[in-house]
């Protein structure tokens, strides 16, 4: 009982305290490694994690062993992803790490408790927790947008979910090879999951090299020319600043000269300041993630989105204007 107490209480308290006061000693020099509600979600992670190695390390019964250190990995996985969360708030890439970690490690437990039930049930989990544990360590490169690996990366970042869910539906497959049945059909099946596995790799493989080869801006440019005629603006040398504006903002996304030229504009046109704003409140509201703009399926999405904004903008400004003349007409 004495050992029982020692490695699955005793131990994982005492280093979750460690933990604590370790922080509260930094933050006393001013170089805290957590901060507010971070140094909680380190103690109890580090606590759960710990409690999980010794009841896998100490319990005498197969199956108890594998159920309680699950159980404990399931309940830590929380702690990380609690953990990743209030990170990300100092830390975005270690957060994203954290959280995905959190994944890997749940799936893994999932897997275990999965696999004392029924051991095929064990293939799904355990090979979609190997593909989040592998892709989450992409969230520790400070990736940018542009050309080369930078590109690379971000996919990968941005498809982790889609990549996990396929390996856990490959899974599948190797659970059904696992599961007695005549062995004909096992060539059939481990047929099919080698093809599955291979063009799988393989895709993941082409998708990374392609927006790794693409250079963004050049995509962008290319892109806009495609859609230019989409725009509702006048080719004319009297608007050659606002059209400027137009451009940098659609295949940019910089709204800075587009929000000016278009107040500027409405003020001169006898707008209201509640109509101005009005008239402008999606432009000024919009934001978009630079990271998310690697391939050209999502630079053509994102510049087709700011190509309707324009139009919109200038649809409310010539209604408003319309208005105004019916508004005119009828006072007179």
């Amino acid at each position: 009982m004495g050992f029982y107490i020692l490695f699955i209480l005793s131990i994982p308290i005492a280093a979750s305290l460690a933990i604590t006061l370790a922080n509260e000693v930094r933050a006393s020099k001013g170089r805290p490694w957590f901060m507010g509600r971070q140094v909680n979600d380190a103690a109890y992670m580090v606590l759960t994690l710990l409690m999980a190695l010794g009841a896998f390390l100490i319990t005498p019964i197969y199956d108890a062993r594998i159920a309680l250190a699950s159980l404990l990995l399931l309940a830590s996985a929380v702690m990380i992803n609690r953990l990743g969360s209030s990170y990300s708030l100092t830390n975005v890439n270690v957060g994203e790490f954290l959280r995905k970690m959190a994944v890997a490690v749940a799936l893994f437990s999932l897997a275990s408790l999965f696999g004392l039930a029924y051991r095929p049930l064990t293939y799904p989990f355990a090979i979609s927790a190997l593909a989040a544990l592998a892709l989450s360590f992409t969230a520790l490169i400070n990736a940018q947008p542009g050309r080369g690996i930078g590109n690379a990366v971000l996919y990968l970042k941005d498809s982790y979910g889609g990549i996990v869910a396929a390996f856990f539906g490959l899974g599948l497959f190797y659970m059904a090879l696992a599961i007695p049945k005549p062995p004909a059909y096992n060539i059939y099946i481990l047929a099919v999951s080698i093809v599955l596995t291979l063009v799988l790799v393989t895709y993941i493989s082409y998708r990374a090299y392609t927006v790794a080869s693409s250079d963004v801006e050049k995509m962008a440019e290319e892109v806009y020319e495609a859609h230019r005629r989409e725009v509702k603006v006048i080719q004319v040398p009297e608007l050659k600043y606002f059209n400027e504006a137009v451009d940098e903002f659609v295949k940019y996304g910089r709204k800075d000269k587009l929000l000016t030229y278009l107040a500027y504009m409405m003020a001169s046109g006898g707008f209201e300041y509640n109509e101005v704003l009005e008239v402008l409140a999606e432009l000024i509201d919009y934001q978009y993630s630079p990271n998310k703009l690697y391939d050209r399926f999502s630079i053509e999405e994102e510049i087709t989105r700011r190509i309707n904004m324009v139009n919109n903008v200038l649809n409310m400004m010539a209604q408003y204007e319309e208005d105004k003349v019916h508004s005119g007409y009828g006072r007179v």
